[in-house]
């Protein structure tokens, strides 16, 4: 038997937004507990419960109060370690039309985030989105959520972090957002000092599908399907980073767009080049999206094989486990993994939180809790 002193509770936590879990795993790898947790999407609930083991509730936040949820979540106000809040980014986007942002109620969901955790009284609480949040012209949204932690009292340390310096072998830029209670210090975990994983590192040994296919052994390592016009494309681009701007000239007039036409003509790709693009083999992937399941809206090509990413591959460049199993339809599958925070980037913040306060720590803070 273990002696009472070196027995300690669990740190809690509860995700909002909480999408099919990544951020929530993160915790859980780190020896969280979840106490709850929220989201509109019934298929990415569906792979939260599965997964984490916890059901979320299914519905739209900013219908309940901070009451409510507390009360649904079973733990009292001040209780909660770690209150989660990755809002829909979409609002943020730089891809947004400029005409519709202002309007675009997504946008207020992260101050209404933060107005809950002041009612809720977690020790911390963490945010991730796009960049967008915390820079530019849309900085008045985080200026208004930074104002409403200060004035609670809140701490705040942001910055905006690549998740592939942290073990995730994608190239993946995040603001990320932790307050702490009291003004008590807070930091944001630190960059890994090791070389940044790979496209190989994480794919490599996966046995090889045609698009279309279901390897047997793995429900998630299929792959979607193509025409057999697109899988003569990609046949034409070369392996390992190539894109549509390498297909032979003797090819380009029946597979080269108008669009793509004009934009070689200028000599102006931008981000472009990576449209009907492959990965490169011994590089970080980049950015894995909602819309991962589509060559034609990134550079989402196998570096060899003439298909697109299967969901395990676009799960593993996100640093899920192959435990990992997605619920809902197949396409549903590459939205919630695209729309998840990576897991390993959620470690690193969760192990961050555990060091600034020790988990042995628990029974004196829930102590100075109850006489607040």
């Amino acid at each position: 038997m273990p002696n009472e002193e070196s027995v300690s509770e669990p740190l809690l936590y509860a995700d909002l937004f909480c999408g099919c879990g990544g951020m929530s795993l993160g915790f859980e790898q780190t020896g969280f507990e979840c106490v709850g947790a929220i989201d509109k999407n019934e298929h990415a609930v569906a792979t939260y419960a599965s997964n984490i083991g916890t059901t979320p509730l299914q519905g739209d936040v900013t219908n309940y109060s901070a009451d409510e949820l507390l009360d649904k979540f079973g733990i009292e106000r001040g209780e909660l370690d770690v209150l989660i809040a990755c809002a829909p980014c979409q609002g943020f986007s730089q891809h947004q039309n400029k005409h519709d942002f202002d309007h675009d109620e997504r946008n207020t969901l992260v101050s209404f985030s933060a107005e809950l955790a002041v009612e809720i009284q977690p020790e911390f609480f963490v945010i991730e989105n796009v960049p967008e949040l915390v820079r530019g012209s849309k900085e008045k949204y985080w200026a208004r959520t930074y104002e409403i932690l200060k004035q609670a009292g809140y701490l705040v340390e942001h910055d905006i972090l690549n998740a592939a310096d942290f073990g995730v072998p994608q190239r993946r830029k995040r603001a990320i957002i932790v307050a702490r209670r009291d003004g008590r210090l807070v930091e944001l975990p630190d960059a890994c000092t090791e070389e940044p994983r790979t496209v190989r590192d994480a794919i490599g040994d996966l046995p090889a599908v045609e698009a279309g296919e279901t390897h047997d052994t793995d429900s998630m390592h299929q792959a979607p399907n193509h025409t057999s016009r697109i899988v003569t494309m990609l046949n034409h681009i070369p392996n390992d980073g190539g894109s549509w701007m390498d297909i032979p000239e003797p090819h380009q007039d029946e597979f080269w767009l108008d669009s793509m036409k004009k934009r070689a003509k200028k000599g102006d790709t931008g981000s472009f080049c990576d449209t009907y693009g492959r990965m490169h083999w011994d590089r970080p992937a980049g950015t894995i999206t909602r819309k991962s399941s589509t060559p034609s809206c990134g550079r989402y090509v196998h570096p060899e094989q003439n298909r697109n990413i299967t969901v395990r591959e676009a799960a593993r460049l996100q640093s899920f486990p192959d435990s990992w199993i997605f619920e809902g339809p197949f396409i549903s599958w590459y939205e919630q993994n695209g729309n998840a925070v990576p897991p390993k980037l959620g470690e690193a913040i969760a192990e961050k939180i555990r060091e600034l306060r020790p988990i042995t720590d628990k029974g004196a803070r829930q102590m100075t809790f109850d006489a607040l």
